[in-house]
């Protein structure tokens, strides 16, 4: 039985996930800040705060305690503020980061163990902000960026123990995280139903993408039969990033 643990597991994009390796008969652990929450395709739920910096840790134990072993970390919880810098403050800043680069840091600090075991394998959800971005969402940008960086050094430090660490950085994702960024203006006004056809037709295949997408890719890079990727960071964004602006 192998078993994987996905942060941020309510969301749109972590659901799918669960989903995904639910239906390849995963044994699947989910934590999110939702009280209750139950779903066929999570065996297991924590509702914890990861800007808690005991967090990480302690639904850790609680998988030890169950299963003693981890297969398969997938880091995507986020938070994200979309304010101009001078604007954003402290506190905000630190939960974004907290949530988004510590929470992961921790995991890997406290999980490490369980992970050796079966020679995991870890993936990142970063964003499509780490190599390109817009107006109003720097902090977010930044620390996406960040986990980038992460994934190249954690993928050289736990080589030696055969742990694989990629990244998989969407772009424009059909969420509510999406619906609540396109608040900040940069792609027009109007309701939600105008706003995301604006961004769609900004894309190059007119359409955005769908959180089965990510998942996808994510259960792709998972399994051991690719496992010669490595230190990658993989952008699914139907190709949003590769055209100028100024076109």
């Amino acid at each position: 039985m192998k078993i994987v643990l996905v942060t941020g597991a309510t969301g749109g994009i972590g659901l799918e996930i669960c989903k995904k390796f639910k239906k390849d008969n995963w044994e699947v652990v989910g934590t999110s800040l939702d009280k209750d929450y139950n779903s066929e395709f999570i065996d297991m739920y924590i509702c914890k705060d990861l800007s808690l910096k005991n967090s990480p840790k302690e639904i850790l134990d609680l998988i030890n305690q169950k299963y003693g072993k981890l297969d398969c970390l997938i880091n995507n919880a986020a938070s994200q503020i979309c304010k101009p810098i001078w604007e954003m403050d402290l506190s905000e800043w630190n939960m974004i980061y907290n949530v988004n680069v510590r929470s992961i840091f921790l995991f890997v600090k406290y999980g490490l163990k369980l992970l050796k075991k079966e020679k995991g394998n870890i993936i990142n959800i970063g964003s499509v902000h780490s190599v390109v971005t817009s107006n109003k969402i720097a902090c977010y940008a930044s620390s996406k960026a960040s986990i980038v960086g992460l994934t190249k050094n954690l993928a050289i430090e736990l080589s030696e123990f055969g742990i694989r660490v990629n990244c998989v950085s969407p772009g424009a994702v059909n969420t509510k995280m999406l619906k609540d960024g396109l608040m900040r203006g940069h792609v027009g006004s109007g309701n939600m139903d105008k706003l995301l056809n604006n961004l769609a037709q900004s894309h190059l295949l007119k359409k955005i993408g769908k959180p089965e997408d990510i998942a996808n890719l994510v259960h792709f890079l998972s399994d051991n039969k690719n496992s010669f990727i490595n230190g990658s960071n993989l952008l699914i964004d139907g190709g949003a990033h590769i055209r100028l602006s100024t076109e």
